[in-house]
């Protein structure tokens, strides 16, 4: 499976979002109903954003490298956008860019 690419960005299905953290798509979507795991609604269905997806999978405790090489494998992306989703996933962009003066 790939996930859907819009604007630069991909957006992963719940499955594909199971696939990525290892687990169930009921587990995907009682994340997404608690509201720890945003996702939107498209006319496929619940989409979820490489960055929340990311970020969502290290906060609970996924291995970063894992979730890593599978977004990549996936996405086809380089280093520098697995770099960006990450921080952009655990909220450090804006961070690392007033640090970098971008």
């Amino acid at each position: 499976m790939t996930p859907e690419k819009r604007d630069e960005n991909y957006l992963f299905s719940v499955q594909e979002a199971a696939d990525v953290l290892g687990v169930t798509r009921q587990a995907v979507y009682a994340a997404i109903s608690s509201g720890f795991l945003s996702a939107e609604e498209t006319e496929n269905g619940k989409r979820i954003k490489v960055q929340q997806l990311v970020g969502y999978g290290i906060q609970v405790g996924k291995n970063p490298v894992q979730l890593v090489e599978k977004v990549k494998l996936m996405t086809g992306a380089d280093m520098k956008d697995l770099l960006l989703w990450v921080l952009a996933g655990l909220g450090l962009i804006y961070l690392v860019k007033t640090l970098l003066g971008e």
